[in-house]
Order: structure tokens, then C-alpha cells, then sequence
């Protein structure tokens, strides 16, 4: 199987992949080292991926849904940069020969040196299997995008920003471990100052802030992934039967406060300037009641946890 262009956005939350004819696959960003004696078996949104190091060490991995359930380790916890050649085989095709022209690969900041000489070690020849099928896979070159800017790409070409051209336009990307906001000028260029992180307003820390609400009751702290997992189905209820529906709403509220309040004091003065702000990742439908209260000056996308890995189309 032959790419001219392969698309990864392998995130904290949610690894994405897409090829030139839009076929999008979506697994958790989590990985289990498995024992040799270990009975798992392999599915396309659960892979087993095996590789082998270079003294010859053989390592296997469960990656996705089924590593999430038996409590392995998240990208939320981890350096993504690191695993991102185990997180890619997991999002590849199970195909036993795999050849990519260019790999365009979303990155928190493209200008990062070392995150950047990391991620060269994916060009070249990788021997893997992933559910019991070996793999040689070629990549001829890698081509990093940052995040923001694959976002930015995405929603302009949504036509999200037309009625404010002429205006600095803006990204909210609400992702499971950092919130970030962006501003770019009528021309498409990054307004760098205005860059603004912020780790509790991220999916992670409203988990984290229900845990710690709820820990007067439970006597002991909720996992905040299986808080995650709850808000995303809707279901606000943990594997045990805990329902923290009551925590969600209050800890919500203060978390949208605390965002809207970080942005005033970052962008304040630049106010009147901005048109419109789009917003992305996979918390983005938490801000709907907020978005529909601005009557459509923070339009959400179609499909938000894909708009990074969208966006890279763009990018070339």
C-alpha cells in the first residue's frame, strides 16, 4: 500500500489518522506493555502491536479501547513525542507493506529542535506486526504542522471565519491535557503573543476538579480518565455505577469561568480587533451553551477531536 501523503495527529486523548481519500480512524492514546504470557487478543480499534528492539528484545503492546480498560498508560501521562512511532503503527493500516511519500504529522509547536530531531527517526525502513501481520514500512520524508496552525487551516476552509476576514480571527483547541488559544491576522500569520496555555482548563483538569469534589463521598479519588470517558459518552457515571452528574454540572461552570476568564486578561485589549473564534478538540461540545449564547461568534466545528488532523491537509 502506497501514500503519497499520510496525515497522524497522535494525540494526548485520541490518536487520529487520515489518508488522501479521507478514510479517518480514531483509537484511545493508550498502550499497555504486555507479558509473554499474556491472552489478548487484537482488533483493528484494539492492536497489538509488536516491535523489536535493537539488541533484539522482543516488546508487545495492547494500544486503544481494550489498553484503556485494563488501566494502561495514557498519552495524558506520558511524552507523546516519545510513542509516537507505537501510537502511528497503531493507525497504520494492517497492510504487510507500507510506503509513505510524506508523513504530515501535527506537533504542539513545529519549531520545537528537539521534538523535531525525535520525530526524524520515523523516516526511513521500521519493522513491525500489528495483530500478527509483519510490516516493513518506508517513510520518505516527515513534515510537521503545528497544531494551531493545522486548526486555523481546517476552519478557514470551513468558510468559519468569511464574515470576518478582515479581522484577527482565533482557535479555541480544548484538548485532553492543555487548552489552547491562538490569534491570527487577516492574513493567516500566528499572533504569537496572544498564545495562550492552560493546563486546568483542559479536559484533564475538569476531570480532575470532579475528582476531587466527589472524594468527600467516594473516600477516595476518582480515576480521571473514567471521568473523561463518562463525560464524553454522556453518561456521567463511572465503570462502578458512580454517578458524578451533580459534580460535572457545578465543576463545569467554574471551568468555563476560569477559561473565559484567562482569555479576557490575555486578549482583553485586543477586543474590539477580533472577529470570530472557532472552537476545536474533543471537549469543544462542553462550550456549546456557551457558543450558542454568542450567537455564532464561536462556532464549533463538525466533528471537532478531527479538526487538527483535517487541517493538515492544508498543510502541504
Amino acid at each position: 500500500m502506497k501514500f503519497d501523503y499520510f496525515y497522524a495527529d497522535l494525540g494526548n486523548r485520541k490518536c487520529k489518522s487520515l489518508d488522501a481519500i479521507d478514510n479517518l480512524k480514531v483509537i484511545p492514546s493508550c498502550a499497555l506493555a504486555l507479558d509473554p504470557h499474556d491472552e489478548v487478543t487484537g482488533t483493528d480499534a484494539s492492536p497489538i502491536i509488536l516491535t523489536i528492539d535493537p539488541d533484539g528484545t522482543p516488546r508487545r503492546y495492547l494500544v486503544g479501547e481494550k489498553a484503556q480498560a485494563r488501566k494502561g498508560i495514557e498519552n495524558l501521562h506520558s511524552d507523546k513525542i516519545d510513542r509516537a512511532g507505537l501510537f502511528l503503527s497503531a493507525v497504520l493500516p494492517e497492510c504487510k507493506t507500507i510506503e509513505i511519500n510524506t508523513l504530515v504529522l501535527a506537533v504542539p509547536d513545529a519549531r520545537n529542535r528537539e521534538h523535531r530531531d525525535k520525530l526524524q527517526s520515523l523516516v526511513g525502513d521500521r519493522y513491525y506486526a500489528r495483530n500478527g501481520v509483519d510490516i516493513h514500512l518506508r517513510i520518505g520524508g516527515i513534515k510537521l504542522v503545528s497544531e494551531s496552525i493545522a486548526a486555523y487551516n481546517y476552519c478557514r476552509n470551513l468558510g468559519l471565519f468569511n464574515d470576518s476576514a478582515d479581522r484577527a480571527n482565533g482557535i479555541y483547541n480544548i484538548g485532553g491535557r492543555d487548552f489552547a488559544a491562538f490569534l491570527f491576522d487577516p492574513s493567516g500569520d500566528p499572533l504569537s503573543s496572544y498564545t495562550t496555555i492552560d493546563n486546568d482548563c483542559s479536559t484533564l483538569g475538569l476531570a480532575n476538579a470532579i475528582s476531587a469534589r466527589e472524594k468527600p463521598r467516594t473516600a477516595t479519588s476518582l480515576d480521571p480518565v473514567e471521568i473523561m470517558n463518562a463525560i464524553e459518552n454522556r453518561s456521567y457515571t463511572t465503570r462502578a455505577g458512580w454517578d458524578f452528574s451533580h459534580s460535572f454540572a457545578q465543576c463545569k461552570t467554574t471551568w468555563i469561568d476560569r477559561l473565559c476568564g484567562i482569555i479576557r486578561a490575555k486578549w482583553g485589549a485586543k477586543a474590539e480587533e477580533i472577529g470570530r473564534i472557532a472552537i476545536v478538540g474533543g471537549s469543544a461540545p462542553l462550550l456549546f451553551d456557551y457558543a450558542q449564547s454568542k450567537k455564532g461568534r464561536f462556532p464549533i466545528v463538525p466533528d471537532p477531536t478531527a479538526a487538527v488532523v483535517r487541517g493538515l491537509k492544508y498543510a502541504r
